[in-house]
């Protein structure tokens, strides 16, 4: 029997979670937004998931590559993505009892250039609507990414340059 293919109904429902503490309010610390051929993953999706039993009063938006800007500067594409989700938790708003998005979690290239970095995480600040917390660059690399459904696309080494090269760079003084 084929497995359902991964963000369809059919393959989150293979899982269904125990309610523990039914009263206890959570704050869902990493969740996606997404439009993709036939499996999108929306707002009214989430909050489907969020009704589950459990008391999510908030969540956390983490980047996913989804609705990055198709026209501009690479390094400026995740910026549509910021401006997306800001625009669903500005919709969420009206919904007073479903959970919120509480924060955005964006992407910004760590190799670029310091001025680079600090102009797109005032871009990401803006466009975030006082939702904007930080930024993901992931660092995961795969030897054999043909294998896996997420499949981490970093250079050999990546992490550790970035490490070394940001340890005391703009972050200190960026806020």
């Amino acid at each position: 029997m084929p497995h359902p293919k991964a963000g369809t109904t059919e393959w989150l429902s293979q899982v269904e979670e125990a309610i523990i503490a039914p009263e206890l309010p959570i704050i869902d610390p990493h969740h996606h937004l997404w439009r993709r051929q036939g499996a999108d993953y929306l707002l009214e999706d989430l909050w489907s998931d969020t009704e589950s039993g459990h008391r999510i009063k908030k969540t956390v938006f983490v980047e996913c590559h989804a609705e990055y800007r198709k026209t501009g500067p690479i390094e400026e594409a995740p910026l549509g993505e910021t401006a997306f989700v800001a625009g669903e938790a500005e919709r969420a708003e009206a919904c007073t009892d479903q959970a919120q998005i509480a924060a955005i979690v964006s992407r910004v290239d760590l190799r670029l250039p310091e001025d680079k970095l600090r102009s797109l995480l005032s871009q990401h600040t803006a466009l975030g609507r006082g939702l904007f917390r930080g930024i993901r660059h992931a660092g995961a690399r795969a030897s054999h990414p043909e294998a896996l459904f997420i499949a981490g696309s970093a250079r050999r080494g990546s992490t550790q340059t970035l490490i070394f090269e940001r340890a005391s760079g703009c972050w200190e003084t960026w806020a």
